[in-house]
């Protein structure tokens, strides 16, 4: 496992079972956190786009398309047009305190 995975999965549980609700908190599948964790290392908080994620996570474009859409819909990632290109799309990463700090707002309403 990951160590930032390793990290993630401890704080996201530790931090449920403090606010006392663990079956809201659903951390992301391995071989997507394995992916978000070489993504956080290259470029943290950072905007990046669809090529150097390409290159960061040493994939196919297509496979990298699956990776950033599904990190899109599970909340850790957020895409905008690029404003110099609007065919470009830029992303960015959640940081792995902003998630815990989401999560936990869905499960204290």
């Amino acid at each position: 496992m990951v160590p930032l995975q390793k990290f993630i999965n401890f704080w996201v549980i530790n931090y449920a079972m403090s606010i006392g609700n663990v079956n809201m908190v659903k951390p992301l599948p391995k071989w997507l956190m394995r992916r978000y964790s070489l993504l956080w290392v290259k470029f943290k908080s950072k905007e990046f786009s669809h090529e150097q994620a390409t290159k960061a996570l040493s994939d196919d474009e297509r496979i990298v398309s699956v990776i950033l859409s599904a990190l899109k819909k599970a909340g850790w990632l957020e895409r905008r047009l690029d404003p110099e290109d609007a065919r470009m799309r830029l992303y960015k990463l959640k940081s792995p305190e902003e998630v815990v700090k989401e999560i936990a707002k869905g499960v204290e309403k």
